[in-house]
């Protein structure tokens, strides 16, 4: 009996000494390179703007009170707002003028004038908090209006 108790007994450690511990991971994690923090703060980084600082690429930009938001690509300006009378206006870019580290680009299509500043200086988002490689500013006035209207905010270039 003595025998069959000390055979039981060697065959259960053998099992338990023998079974791997599937909860415990082997090595280190495997993690995404572009993930979505990393991905957020390469577009962000202000060393990714073109030295040129011609429009190689999307630059979106926004601000609250009232929402607006304002979209430059290679040869358009796109701004929406909460404004009533300026739901959505578009214009055709023309030859950007620079000056220190502020770019202008004014445009007077049909239904009046825009004009967007971007300043390269960091800006902290009033909606998401967000770091931003740039001031904007835009300023439209319609044909049958008397004033500029004036929105400011922050933006950065994104990748197309």
């Amino acid at each position: 009996m003595k025998i069959k108790v000390l055979i039981v007994l060697t065959i259960l450690g053998l099992a338990f000494f023998s079974c791997k511990n599937s909860t415990k991971e082997d090595g280190e994690p495997i993690i995404p390179t572009d993930t979505k923090a990393t991905m957020e703060y390469n577009e962000n980084r202000l060393d990714t703007i073109p030295e040129n600082r011609e429009l190689t690429r999307v630059f979106k930009g926004s601000g609250g009170e009232p929402f607006w938001s304002v979209t430059l690509d290679a040869d358009k300006i796109h701004f929406e707002s909460a404004v009533e009378s300026l739901k959505s206006f578009s214009a055709s870019i023309a030859t950007p003028e620079i000056t220190g580290k502020t770019t202008t680009f004014t445009s007077n299509p049909d239904k009046g004038t825009i004009k967007v500043m971007l300043i390269e200086e960091k800006c902290i988002g009033d909606m998401n908090g967000k770091e931003m490689t740039h001031q904007v500013k835009v300023s439209i006035k319609l044909n049958n209006g008397s004033d500029f209207q004036n929105f400011k905010g922050c933006g950065s270039y994104v990748q197309n």
